[in-house]
């Protein structure tokens, strides 16, 4: 082999090493929140009123008082966003992804394989193998607004968006507007929505936060990080296992100590967190002071919005099966309010 052919060799091994390392940096920050029925992507648009639930291996819509407002008829469904939300009709291998109204009326057909939330009349989808497809995004209507061009596209947050052209060990994350012009060239190892006027970006393998003008207001300096929410961020130095959790102001400054195993975004005020190694310890909530507002009791914790947060108790054992959401492996699950008094459950 020629010295050019060893010199590109060993940069691609290089290329190689460096996005699994991100994916398991991603995977492992990920990780406790998933467990709690979180999504690594922020919802800056994500809307209050109706909440999401699974009877009778269905899913439906209550409202903040557990009244059923949309009954159980879908086979998945997320939350309203921008007035729509996204929802599956037919198998996890199958089945197609459209939109529904407030109403419960379908106003998209379903027809996307893959799909995102709608955020500033916009939703990223795609049709297709998506090994091979494009994302692209639609307005309320279904019209592609911004044709399929885009390997990875997260929603539109603050007026743009984090896309990626390219595979995952060689393309680099950067934002366009609206026109599907890029404003903030492609360069970041891994990047996710603006929230609070900042977006968390990944540049060899450490996590830090830039400004819309992408620059750097907190380098990239942080092993595992989520986005700001509520004007912190939960942020880790360390190892997965044996690191902290705390949580920075916008000037990276600690406002809560680190001390928890693991910890999620604020929302409505709210963050739920537990101190010690998961399957021992329950999931609590803290205010912004790092006090407990709602006690540690639940085996799982979703983020509160309009005044309540889903949460479960009892987990089942084994894995759910595939393509089953995490909350539903459990005894029982519904919705608490901010005292942590169930005002829905599955029981």
């Amino acid at each position: 082999m020629s010295g050019a052919g060893l010199k590109n060799g060993h940069r691609r091994d290089q290329v190689k090493t460096k996005w699994l390392a991100i994916a398991l940096v991603a995977a492992l920050a990920a990780a406790s929140c998933v467990d709690s029925g979180k999504d690594k992507s922020p919802s800056p648009n994500a809307e209050s009123g109706l909440h999401r639930i699974w009877a009778a291996s269905k899913f439906g819509f209550i409202n903040k008082t557990g009244e059923i407002v949309i009954s159980p008829q879908f086979d998945w469904a997320d939350d309203f966003s921008d007035g729509l939300a996204m929802v599956r009709i037919g198998d996890r291998e199958t089945g197609k992804w459209g939109y529904l109204d407030r109403t419960g009326k379908i106003v998209i057909d379903a027809q996307f394989d893959e799909g995102s939330a709608f955020s500033e009349g916009l939703a990223a989808v795609n049709i297709g193998d998506l090994r091979t497809s494009k994302w692209g995004y639609v307005d309320t209507t279904g019209k592609y607004m911004i044709d399929a061009q885009f390997d990875v596209a997260w929603p539109f947050s603050e007026g743009v968006a984090s896309v990626r052209i390219g595979d995952s060990e060689t393309g680099e994350f950067g934002y366009i507007d609206k026109t599907g012009r890029y404003v903030i060239e492609a360069q970041f190892d891994a990047a996710w929505p603006f929230t609070d006027g900042l977006a968390q970006v990944v540049v060899g393998r450490k996590h830090g936060y830039i400004d819309h003008t992408g620059k750097y207001v907190i380098y990239p300096k942080y092993d595992w990080a989520w986005h700001f929410s509520d004007g912190l961020a939960c942020v880790k130095v360390g190892e997965y296992e044996t690191g902290k959790w705390g949580y920075i102001d916008k000037a990276g400054e600690y406002v809560i100590s680190p001390r928890f195993y693991d910890a999620c975004p604020f929302s409505d005020g709210l963050a739920s967190v537990r101190e010690e190694a998961p399957r021992t310890v329950k999931w609590g909530y803290i205010d912004k002071t790092g006090d407990y507002a709602v006690s540690p009791q639940f085996d799982w914790a979703g983020d509160f919005s309009d005044g309540l947060a889903s949460v479960a108790v009892g987990r089942r054992s084994g894995l759910p099966p595939i393509g089953m959401s995490s909350e539903l492996w459990y005894d029982t699950y519904g919705y608490i309010d901010k005292t942590g008094d169930f005002v829905w459950s599955s029981e």
